[in-house]
């Protein structure tokens, strides 16, 4: 889901058992749980360190973008 695609998704996401926000090194996902935390979506929690990270720590032979 995008940033563009919240507004529309807000019910679905207060529902959610928990929403996972990632980006490619966690910046922008951290901005983005912030704004859903401020919109309440309690469960936003935030991948931080993002795709690098789970590349670096758990799964090397993921592709870099």
């Amino acid at each position: 889901m995008t940033l563009k695609e919240i507004p529309k998704s807000i019910d679905e996401l207060k529902r959610a058992e928990k929403v996972y926000v990632m980006c490619r090194r966690g910046n922008a996902s951290k901005e983005a749980t912030e704004l859903l935390l401020s919109l309440g979506i309690n469960q936003a929690v935030n991948v931080e360190g993002g795709m690098d990270a789970i590349r670096r720590e758990i799964d090397p032979s993921l592709p870099n973008y």
